[in-house]
């Protein structure tokens, strides 16, 4: 995905690119910059990371991650996510305070229509992700953002994140979750610092 990242941004010939990232994607950004310097340093002239986090996504169990990657990728998940009436239920944990089903709806069809062997993967890859050593090295306007009710991944992630990145800023919008972009999305340009103007209503 980070390599997908850079083809786009050289392709698209971009420079002082904004680059946003959400979950997974903000990892596949913190991989750009840190294991791509030489794009990041032509390319981008910010990053915003959002409900994400840079390593520790497992549970440090061999036996128990490869469990979470069968149920991720098994055809029952697929089903029980196309039930109208039991889908709500099992993505609400996601959200934060408030929510609608449109919104519930929204991820449900964002997971299934990903490949199964897709998001397995995907899962391995953020089970073994770790970028600690390596974010010390970022050097551009970072602005790291949570969710106060994010379940998935809890504050404590961008925190660690937002120690880790010399001179990022950190903001927290009190009562969403994990899925910011639906719950906050006239917010849908995170603030950087020195650019534009700061979204609604954060805390922290």
């Amino acid at each position: 995905l980070a390599a997908d990242l850079c083809a786009v941004v050289d392709q698209l010939d971009l420079t002082d690119a904004v680059v946003a990232g959400h979950s997974m994607g903000g990892m596949a950004a913190q991989v750009m910059v840190t294991r791509h310097p030489e794009i990041a340093r032509q390319r981008v002239g910010a990053l915003v990371l959002v409900a994400t986090a840079c390593a520790r996504i497992g549970t440090g169990r061999a036996a128990t991650d490869r469990l979470a990657r069968r149920v991720i990728a098994h055809q029952r998940v697929d089903r029980a996510l196309t039930a109208r009436r039991l889908a709500p239920f099992l993505v609400r944990r996601t959200f934060g305070r408030t929510v609608c089903r449109a919104q519930l709806d929204a991820v449900c069809e964002m997971f299934v229509a990903t490949p199964a062997e897709v998001r397995a993967d995907a899962l391995t890859s953020m089970v073994a992700l770790d970028l600690s050593e390596t974010l010390v090295s970022v050097d551009m306007p970072v602005t790291v953002v949570a969710g106060s009710r994010d379940r998935l991944l809890p504050p404590s992630h961008a925190r660690r994140i937002a120690a880790l990145i010399p001179g990022s800023r950190l903001v927290t919008f009190d009562g969403t979750g994990h899925m910011i972009p639906l719950e906050v999305p006239r917010a849908a340009t995170y603030p950087v610092p020195g650019a534009g103007s700061p979204p609604p209503a954060p805390a922290g």
